[in-house]
């Protein structure tokens, strides 16, 4: 729909002034008719009283007289009722007064209309742009949760694993500690970590830290020691330690681990925990 224009219905912006003035003008006319009908006294009141006041303020004058009182005092109702005259007498209305009237009312009319249809296709847009943007949500969410399946198909295998690097490779086993029910999963920043690279609540509500070391050799006696100094050294928050060693660790620290109480996943564990976790998805 397109919007109305003045010109549409042969009008100008000066039409509108003058028939704003005309309508004033009328209206101004009804009342002082109806006025005049229903209570003439108010009527007369009404346009001597300015004149009275003058007179009285006239007369009240030193050195003025009577006469001169009463002119001044006639001049302002002779005002007011001339006008009141023009206007229901010899103030005529132009002959397209109401042609232009009509033309102006059809105006109006046809703004409130569009308007109203302007205001349906903004609701209608909105609604379009709302519907548009779910689905397009509704798009990402599918592509994530068809990433996230095929990260989980992909954790199973052990060469996912081995071609991760550092940072990558503990995101990652988050992102399986948060899959196997392990709360509050939290990374240490890269450096001083004090040997701890995540924090986590087992599923049963123990917390604990996890170090890991994403080497392609084992791991050795110093660095288990060094995990265990790390969980003495927030032991008022961590009940236990997990070393993640992909390539496992050596027979040293297998026995140092078992005689502190320190776990050890190595590469195979995370891939059967991979395995698990797609089971019950």
């Amino acid at each position: 729909m397109k919007r109305p224009e003045l010109s549409d219905y042969g009008l100008t912006e000066a039409d509108v002034v003058a028939i704003n003035r005309y309508d004033k003008i009328l209206l101004q006319r009804k009342k002082s008719r109806q006025l005049l009908k229903e209570s003439p006294f108010t009527f007369f009141f009404m346009h001597t009283f300015v004149g009275l006041i003058f007179f009285i303020f006239v007369i009240s004058s030193n050195g003025t007289s009577l006469k001169g009182a009463i002119t001044f005092g006639a001049i302002p109702c002779v005002w007011t009722i001339g006008k009141t005259l023009f206007i229901h007498f010899w103030h005529k209305v132009p002959s397209l007064y109401n042609e232009k009237k009509k033309a102006l009312n059809d105006f109006h009319a046809k703004e409130t209309e569009f308007a109203k249809y302007s205001e349906e296709q903004r609701v209608i847009e909105a609604e379009r742009c709302a519907k548009a943007k779910a689905a397009a949500k509704e798009v990402a969410a599918r592509v994530a949760r068809a990433a996230e399946n095929e990260k989980k198909i992909a954790r199973q295998n052990i060469a996912f694993w081995q071609d991760l690097d550092g940072v990558t490779f503990e995101r990652e086993l988050a992102a399986l500690l948060r899959d196997l029910g392990y709360k509050e999963v939290n990374l240490t920043s890269v450096t001083g970590d004090d040997g701890i690279d995540l924090w986590a609540t087992d599923p049963d509500g123990n917390p604990c830290i996890l170090q890991c070391k994403a080497y392609q050799n084992t791991v050795a006696p110093s660095q288990v020691r060094e995990l265990l100094g790390s969980l003495k050294a927030v032991e008022d928050k961590a009940n236990y330690a997990i070393m993640v060693a992909l390539s496992g660790i050596t027979g040293g620290a297998e026995k140092f681990a078992e005689k502190n109480g320190i776990l050890v996943w190595d590469g195979d564990m995370l891939v059967e925990m991979a395995k698990n976790v797609f089971k019950k998805s």
